[in-house]
């Protein structure tokens, strides 16, 4: 990278850092080159994550695992280490293992009462709503199926001689939605992400998914698995969460992640999901949906609930992203967290906000 492009590269970095931050409110501090931008709370860890995708878009390097990124907090830092890297790329990798283990350990935790009643849990029965299978569907897919709840809810109210596949790549899901299912003669359960599909191309009458996409390690590869098994005329419901989920709680937990992560792993941990906003995602299937099949939905709804209730579903949904944290240090970080998610309590309750994208899938018009 010569010196002309390295500065481009860092007016560009500072006309990023300073249009996220006229988004969000204003700019508390003086911005230059040498701002630790996860220190001072520029960014929080999310905003980072992104902030590092452009750079790699623009630069064609890698960065996020890269064992200097303890130190690229700035951009000064991180433009100097692009430019020592110069041309060399490394295959970023996603820590996506680590989350099947976690909702695996976890599995027993998902079917809790808690849980159920979390925000979560409530978002999921709203999304539920959305999903219905049409009388002459054959076959039936959800993908990230997990315990089995939700293909249970959408199979009681299906038809007669509807064949439904629920897929997951965490082994300790598919046994207790084996066991939530027993019931149901007419289920298949099988081991599979979004990246890998167990099904037939042109074979699905429709496929459904509730809070499990954003944790695809490859978009592109993703969506044209979903366009495959697909049918031509097949119909599609997928409903995750997109950028701006739970901000108040980033916010608050970011620098006690820093503190007990250091840099690099919350990086490395934040940037195991998906953060979509409605533009990107809509982007992302045209190319593979036509757009007169495609619709879009985002919404947002903010629920309020107090800590027991809001960590029942941080404990099973969220702590495995931070293993990394030794053991003896975990408590410790624990109670840092419970303090900070109880610092937002107000009249209400605590709040969370939910982000969520409704990518809807139909048949050909006049088919």
């Amino acid at each position: 990278m010569d010196v002309m492009s390295l500065l481009e590269l860092e007016a560009s970095m500072l006309e990023w850092v300073r249009h996220y931050c006229e988004k969000g409110g204003s700019l508390s501090i003086s911005l230059d080159l040498e701002t630790d931008l996860i220190k001072t709370g520029v960014l929080d860890s999310v905003a980072f994550i992104e902030l590092i995708d452009f750079v790699e878009s623009r630069t064609g390097t890698s960065i996020l695992d890269d064992p200097a990124l303890e130190q690229l907090t700035s951009i000064a830092t991180i433009c100097g280490h692009v430019h020592n890297l110069a041309s060399t790329t490394v295959a970023k990798e996603f820590r996506h293992s680590s989350v099947i283990e976690s909702y695996s350990d976890h599995a027993a935790q998902y079917d809790s009462l808690r849980n159920l009643n979390s925000c979560w849990g409530q978002a999921t029965a709203q999304a539920l709503t959305t999903i219905n299978p049409r009388p002459s569907d054959e076959l039936v897919v959800e993908v990230g199926c997990g315990t089995g709840i939700s293909l249970r809810q959408v199979m009681a109210k299906s038809f007669p001689g509807t064949r439904f596949i629920g897929i997951d790549p965490a082994d300790n899901m598919l046994a207790r939605a084996s066991e939530n299912l027993k019931s149901f003669a007419n289920v298949t359960l099988k081991i599979g992400s979004f990246e890998e599909l167990p099904i037939d191309s042109d074979s699905v009458d429709y496929l459904f998914s509730t809070f499990a996409f954003h944790w695809t390690t490859d978009l592109d590869r993703s969506v044209s698995e979903l366009a495959r098994v697909l049918k031509s005329n097949g119909t599609m419901d997928l409903v995750f969460t997109g950028r701006h989920t739970g901000r108040e709680f980033v916010k608050e937990t970011t620098p006690i992640f820093r503190k007990y992560m250091g840099v690099a792993e919350l990086l490395r941990s934040t940037g195991a999901r998906q953060y979509l906003t409605k533009e990107e995602t809509e982007q992302l299937f045209r190319r593979e949906f036509a757009s007169a099949r495609l619709t879009v939905e985002e919404s947002y709804q903010t629920y309020y609930d107090d800590l027991e209730g809001h960590w029942s579903w941080w404990v099973a949904r969220a702590s495995g992203h931070f293993n990394a944290i030794p053991v003896e240090i975990r408590e410790r970080c624990d109670e840092d967290i419970r303090q900070a998610i109880q610092s937002l309590s107000c009249d209400k309750g605590i709040p969370y906000t939910i982000h969520m994208l409704h990518v809807k899938i139909r048949g050909v018009p006049g088919w």
